[in-house]
């Protein structure tokens, strides 16, 4: 049962490896644009209405006869539509439940909503992306980017939990939330601010040649490694690990298959169903996939949501048509058991974030070397390589002793002719046959995705320190995940080659889907300053959302700051606030001024507004929620997140 971002994304990718994933959407709500195409993408859709008894019953027949429900609500929702893990473990003794919140299923926030710029804003990232000395915290170049880093760590907790069942039947629950996934991905930075390095601050940008959203989508190396591919006749951005998928197709309408699902899974009979439609429990409404997503491309380019427009690629085929890469190769059979031990060759943070994963899974995992990092801020006082290899054993065998012993073996290039063990995966910017050197920047910069961080005004931006490795340690886990339980069935090793850049470049989707289908380039944008998403309080920065930057009324904040005239008319829209802006952002300003952001955010939650503070890193160990839910740990001297994911 999924909306907005988060769980769509992580759903994705295991329809892309052959799960049958089922979409349960409302159909009373409006359908998605064309940048939302690649969350459908293989996945069988039912319109499902859950304000209706009928719609909660429909929805428990379903969860009784499959292998993992998911969702992406607030616990209060789930316990409201009677659906939550409690009820649902007594339907299916076998089931993985999913929750994807905000914050958590426990702890004071736990029914506070949160949206992914929302969780940058919390998890203190925003505090360190800008120009050096800029009064306003900057964001990474999309919407989605908090989301998606959380629906991978969803991705490799629900992988690891199939895998955990083999052994201990039982209901599962799995659970991220968005804040912590935030936090995890900055465990490095955490760490080392806690032992006195000093407080990281936004960087300016490198001197290094940045790709925009059109270079990467017409490098034809990129489409060899399956970074794109074409559902229908839009292009989307591929399966983060690349490697493409045999065949790609996209439910046309909300609701495309609730007959199949409704008489096969959950056992109605037709006249049921036919109760139930004219009811209107159920339903179906088009996708809107085709459907131009700006009117005025001029009008953008000139509020700097665009830096042009390109006559761009007519035929999307010709590219589809080049032979794709598969995500892994298959090798000679496994002579030992299958066990749950992981070898790490100690090298990149990507390297080591992606052995972390397997740490939190509770596999034995071993390092071997030493790993080769400089950090850029503070003082690198040995706080990142202790949150990196929490709960590893630093060993010093011989390697070819430890790969004979190791299920896994995850590392750089040097591993290229290692045989044995079920899976050996290499890790690097651009991939094995690439010439080019990589480093973090290097790898933000290729992806496209720095071209879009920052604002308007600003040259390209850096995400958070080792924001890009992270990213692709945490994708590579679930990868090799992925390969090791095919690796179980067929008994045969799995080699990896795996491109850290590609999943950047799958987390630009949105700005690909614009480019695929009208030629617009998306640039920084402005919307941090023009729509005021971080708006300067008495004490600190609120981030508003979404009230105060999308087309919904401004009913809600102007009851909430007590200034009647943010309800006019002419503020009612992106577009009004922004040709009236001095006036807006005068009363706007002077209202949350007034008060301190904790108090608008404490205030913001009567008013069912999703408001978020924009904390530092600084904030973070005093952060009640993270106190409640026991999220940060102490080793070694350090303080620092536990894991993306929790299983129990």
């Amino acid at each position: 049962m999924e909306q907005a971002a988060a769980l769509p994304f992580a759903t994705r990718h295991l329809a892309d490896l052959g799960a049958e994933v089922i979409r349960i959407q409302s159909h009373a709500r409006g359908a998605p644009p064309l940048q939302d195409i690649h969350y459908f993408r293989n996945k069988k859709s039912v319109g499902l209405d859950l304000s209706k008894a009928g719609g909660r019953d429909i929805f428990r027949a379903i969860a009784a006869n499959v292998d993992v429900v998911a969702h992406n609500f607030t616990p209060r929702v789930m316990r409201q539509f009677q659906i939550d893990f409690d009820q649902i473990r007594e339907l299916n003794e076998r089931v993985i439940y999913c929750s994807v919140t905000g914050f958590g299923t426990t702890g004071p926030w736990k029914d506070r909503p949160l949206f992914g710029p929302g969780a940058e804003a919390m998890s203190g990232q925003n505090s360190m992306i800008g120009e050096p000395g800029s009064n306003t915290p900057g964001r990474p170049g999309t919407i989605t980017y908090a989301d998606h880093v959380c629906g991978l760590y969803l991705l490799i907790a629900l992988l690891g939990a199939i895998e955990q069942r083999r052994e201990k039947p039982g209901p599962q629950h799995v659970e991220v939330s968005l804040y912590e996934t935030g936090i995890a991905h900055i465990g490095t930075v955490v760490a080392e601010r806690s032992k006195g390095a000093k407080r990281p601050v936004p960087v300016a940008s490198a001197d290094i040649d940045v790709a925009d959203v059109a270079e990467v989508v017409r490098d034809p190396d990129r489409w060899r490694r399956g970074c794109f591919v074409v559902a229908g006749t839009e292009v989307t951005a591929g399966p983060v690990w690349g490697g493409g998928v045999d065949s790609v197709w996209t439910a046309t309408t909300i609701g495309q298959h609730n007959q199949e699902i409704l008489t096969e899974i959950a056992g109605y009979e037709p006249a049921a169903i036919d109760e139930f439609i004219a009811d209107g429990v159920i339903g179906q409404k088009d996708l809107r996939f085709g459907t131009k997503p700006d009117p005025d491309p001029p009008l953008a380019v000139e509020r700097g949501l665009l830096s042009r427009v390109d006559q761009h690629e007519g035929n999307w085929e010709r590219f589809a048509a080049i032979e794709s890469k598969p995500p892994w190769s298959r090798g000679k059979k496994v002579q030992r058991s299958p066990g749950h031990r992981v070898l790490e060759v100690a090298g990149s943070v990507a390297v080591a974030a992606a052995a972390r994963q397997f740490v939190d899974l509770g596999w034995d995992v071993r390092r071997i070397g030493k790993r080769s990092t400089e950090y850029r801020w503070g003082d690198s006082n040995g706080g990142g390589d202790a949150f990196l290899d929490h709960g590893k054993k630093i060993v010093d065998d011989s390697l070819e002793s430890l790969v004979e012993s190791s299920d896994i073996v995850i590392g750089d290039a040097s591993l290229a002719d290692v045989e044995g063990p079920s899976v050996v995966a290499v890790l690097s910017g651009f991939g094995m046959n690439s010439r080019s050197a990589w480093d973090e920047d290097s790898v933000q910069a290729k992806s496209g995705f720095m071209s879009l961080t920052g604002e308007y005004d600003q040259p390209p931006q850096r995400l958070p320190p080792w924001a890009a490795e992270m990213t692709g340690g945490v994708a590579a886990a679930s990868l090799i995940m992925a390969a090791y339980i095919e690796s179980r069935s067929d008994r045969c090793s799995r080699f990896i080659d795996f491109v850290i850049s590609d999943v950047l470049t799958g987390f630009i989707q949105s700005q690909v889907g614009r480019y695929a289908a009208t030629g617009e380039v998306a640039r920084r944008e402005g919307r941090v300053k023009h729509a005021l998403r971080m708006v300067p309080t008495r004490e600190g920065h609120l981030y508003c959302a979404p009230g105060a930057v999308m087309n919904v009324p401004m009913k809600g904040v102007a009851k909430l700051t007590g200034e009647p005239r943010l309800a006019d008319t002419e503020f009612q829209t992106a577009e009004g606030r922004m040709q009236n802006w001095e006036e807006y952002s005068e009363l706007m300003v002077k209202a949350f001024r007034s008060r301190s952001a904790k108090e608008w955010f404490t205030a913001a939650e009567k008013h069912h507004l999703t408001f978020a503070l924009v904390q530092s890193v600084d904030d973070l160990y005093e952060c009640p929620q993270l106190r409640a839910r026991d999220a940060l740990v102490e080793s070694r001297g350090y303080r620092f997140p536990i894991s993306g994911f929790r299983i129990r």
